[in-house]
């Protein structure tokens, strides 16, 4: 898969020291580069603002606890985030934000990390132009495998904006609730529009592409779902609607990377040539692909 629906790296790295503005927590989704950019304005406002200092004033033994912890040298422990915010001066709302941002970095689990997740984003509600307001869409759409196909059925002749017909199309694989959910989730991003005179449903833009910043986890998950739904398609969809492809060579890892480089721009080919203009995609279109491609090392 070879995409997202908007970049948050701008959100992550805010230039705060050149323009005075202190850093916002609820911009970032990495609290080492907020600690990082939080010492470096200080230090650019008061140039005797030191390690020692911050260290005094969270009550912290350690006089460069925080450079460790920026370094990536030292995690943040449980009993250490209360001392921080108090060294940070912290609101409320947002010690609750910059603790559940620390353990969503620091969780290496799948579902800590979406427990977490959900914790940003209520710490962060009403809170406009958020890090995690950018990447809740992206978190969304990549959180089940189906909504991207919902948004490209938009494109077929036939379609209907129903969701026993989106059912029916998807094999039943999804149900009713899900197709409603999904056009909800699509509109809701900004993936699909209703045409101001018609009031049909229609593409905002022909070609997603996501940038790698994405949260992680909601790609893994987007993946396994993936190949889940490819499982299921071996074993009971006809064998001349699937092609099945697989390759088992010895080769040096240099060339592992370049094959991967070059799947990645086949995909990116793919999706170039066949993404025709929504007008022409519209006479022609009956039928919505998925396409995966894999590649593991499967020995150790």
């Amino acid at each position: 898969m070879d995409s997202v629906v908007m970049d948050s790296n701008e959100k992550q790295n805010p230039r705060v020291a050149a323009n005075k503005k202190a850093p916002r927590v609820f911009d970032y989704l990495d609290y080492r580069e907020f600690l990082k950019d939080f010492y470096q304005h200080k230090k650019s406002l008061h140039p005797s603002f030191s390690l020692a200092v911050f260290s005094q004033k969270a009550g912290l033994a350690t006089r460069n606890y925080l450079k460790r912890v920026i370094d990536g040298e030292r995690p943040l422990s449980s009993e250490s985030i209360p001392k921080f915010c108090l060294g940070l001066g912290l609101g409320v709302k947002e010690k609750v934000y910059f603790e559940a941002l620390v353990n969503f970095n620091q969780t290496k689990d799948d579902d800590s990390k979406k427990h977490y997740f959900s914790s940003l984003t209520q710490a962060a509600e009403n809170v406009k132009g958020s890090a995690v307001e950018v990447v809740r869409d992206q978190f969304e759409v990549y959180s089940h495998w189906y909504i991207l196909p919902v948004r490209e059925m938009v494109l077929l002749e036939d379609f209907e904006e129903d969701a026993h017909y989106i059912v029916k199309k998807l094999k039943n694989k999804i149900s009713k609730k899900e197709a409603v959910d999904a056009i909800e989730v699509l509109l809701r991003v900004g993936l699909l529009v209703r045409d101001p005179d018609t009031k049909k449903l229609k593409q905002a833009n022909p070609i997603i592409v996501y940038n790698r910043g994405v949260v992680n986890m909601t790609i893994r998950q987007f993946h396994m779902q993936t190949l889940d739904r490819t499982k299921e398609a071996v074993q009971e969809d006809e064998f001349d609607s699937t092609d099945l492809r697989s390759l088992s060579i010895a080769i040096s890892k240099k060339d592992l990377k370049n094959i991967q480089v070059a799947l990645k721009d086949f995909i990116h080919e793919l999706n170039v040539k066949y993404s025709k203009p929504i007008d022409e995609v519209k006479k022609s279109a009956d039928a919505v692909i998925l396409l995966n491609s894999q590649v593991i090392q499967i020995t150790k």
